[in-house]
Formats: C-alpha cells, structure tokens, sequence
C-alpha cells in the first residue's frame, strides 16, 4: 500500500512517498524429497530467468584520481553490506581511467566510460558537471547518486521506492545554506529517462553554463522550481560531532536526540571541505582538526578507515 502525502517547501515542489510492502507467508507440507526436487526446480528457474537491474548505485571519478577510486570503493562496500534491495547494480561513471580496475571488477562494480562535460566548476570542483551523466543511464529507471565524500551509514534502498512515477531529480535540503538550496552531493535520486536528458542535464554536457563554482549551483538554478527536497537528514555533515564546527549538534538539538543517536539513525555522512578521512589518517591528525569532539567523531573515521584497509588494496 502507498501514501503519499505533499510538504511545503519554500519555492520548492516537495513530494515525499513512502511505500509498504506485505509479502505473504505460507506453510505447506509435502514430502522431503518432493520439496527437494521443487527447490532445485525453482533455483534453474531463477538462473535462467535473471534479468539486468532496473536500479543502481552510481558515482563519478574524474581524471583517474586515486583517493577517489578509493573512497568509492569504499562507500561501493558499505552499500553492498547494508543492502536490503540485492538486485541493484553499482556503477561508476569515469572520463579518463579508473586505477586499480581489477578492485572494482572483484566488488562487481560496472565501469561505464564517458564524455567529459563540456561546463567546467573551479577549483577542487572542475569536473563535478561529470557526475550529471548518471542521468544518461537509460538502461536503469533509476539510480541514487552520492559523491565519493559522501559515507553510507545505513541503508539507502529505500529511496528506490520514493515514487511509481518518473522522478527528473530529488535530492536532500542543503540545510546548512539559506534556503531553498539542495545538496547534490547525494543521495541524489534520478531516473534516467531521454526526456529529462535532452530538456535538462544535456545543456550542461555540452556548452558552458557561465561562471558556477560547481554543478551544485546550476542544479539549484535550473531545477529551483521542479526539483523534488528530500530531508536535511540524508545530508548529515560530519561537522554534527565536532563542538568548534559551526553545524556541531545540528540534528540533535532537532531530534532532542543523543550524538550516539544521531549516528545510529542516520544513513549517510558528508566529509566536506577539509575533512576528507583519506587526507586525515589517524586519530591523532583528527584530534589535531578538532579537540573538542564527541565520541562519534572517531567512530565514524574508524569505520571508513577500516573499509578502506579491506577494499583499496
């Protein structure tokens, strides 16, 4: 059964639609070896009738840079351990070369080289225009998006269920910024359609869009009055645990929750700026970047080091 219900948001179309599903049980009783031979009938079966993913999990990486392939791998790892949707593929989008190919194809993660945008950020953000040829990934009718700075805490599936009908782009409420103002860091949902590719997301692939410090910028501009907000939450900053940051208990003075809370509840952390855990390596470099911590501070580092030893070898 669905519901859907609509949220105000300044400016902003906001359809947030939540889905429950029921799947029936049943008990039977046949004989052992009746069982048995329906079992192995019902695995050929599903062998022969698997079909390529309608959904996936999608990142970009930009001139082969190694602590980006890394930190995707990364982030590619948690989403295959917190799965609870284990038909939807991984995919990153590249334009030059991926290091370390071999990782990727042992984690099952598709390769899909393309184009680079012909719209250009600045600085650290020059090729961010590449992310947006997700949406040129028609063989899926919809994908989830997320920066490689971006950790998965929790499960993500859920968004593939946000709605029955095509959603252009939906992405959380940059809730540290004035608003109205969308986080396209991720999670960023689209579904690939030509439509949207051709109306929208082709302007920027191929002619400049002026002078944008990041693809950040056009996607509020050009998309201010169709794209669909997801929650603040989706776009927790790892700023949330650090007491000299200027978002520090950001959502738990939201929630009246604890830090611990917060992190257990939360599905997908931002290591902005200069946060970067594959620049700050040890617990020590941590505390030099911020003294006064709460404990989830460490724990979040420690998780994304420690997937990091296991996955970028």
């Amino acid at each position: 059964m669905y519901s859907c219900r609509l949220l105000p948001a300044v400016g902003w179309a906001c359809r947030i639609v939540l889905l429950s599903m029921v799947l029936p049980t049943a008990s039977t009783r046949r004989p052992t070896q009746q069982l048995a031979s329906e079992s192995l009938l019902q695995d050929a079966l599903v062998e022969q009738s698997v079909e390529p993913s309608k959904f996936a999990y999608a990142w970009y990486l930009a001139d082969d840079d190694e602590d980006i392939a890394c930190a995707i791998l990364v982030s590619a790892s948690i989403v295959k351990e917190s799965a609870t949707r284990h038909t939807a593929d991984l995919v990153v989008v590249y334009n030059t070369d991926i290091p370390g190919k071999e990782r990727f194809r042992r984690m099952g993660i598709k390769m899909v080289q393309v184009s680079a945008a012909a719209a250009k950020g600045e600085s650290q953000w020059k090729e961010s225009f590449l992310k947006l040829r997700v949406a040129e990934l028609f063989q899926y009718e919809r994908v989830i998006y997320f920066d490689a700075d971006a950790f998965p805490l929790g499960s993500l599936d859920n968004l593939f269920d946000i709605a029955q009908f095509p959603v252009e782009l939906a992405a959380p409420r940059a809730y540290w910024l004035q608003q109205p103002f969308v986080q396209s860091g991720g999670p960023m949902v689209l579904d690939p359609r030509k439509l949207f590719f051709d109306r929208d997301f082709s302007v920027p692939m191929n002619k400049s869009v002026g002078m944008l410090d990041s693809e950040m910028d056009w996607v509020n501009s050009h998309f201010r009055d169709k794209a669909d907000v997801l929650d603040g939450f989706y776009a927790l900053l790892i700023g949330e645990w650090c007491a000299t940051d200027g978002i520090y208990q950001y959502w738990q003075k939201y929630f009246q929750k604890s830090s611990e809370w917060v992190m257990q509840n939360a599905v997908m952390v931002h290591f902005i700026a200069d946060w970067k855990p594959w620049r700050i390596t040890s617990a020590s470099g941590l505390h030099d970047k911020c003294s006064e911590a709460q404990p989830e501070l460490l724990k979040v580092y420690q998780r994304w080091w420690d997937a990091k030893a296991r996955v970028c070898i």
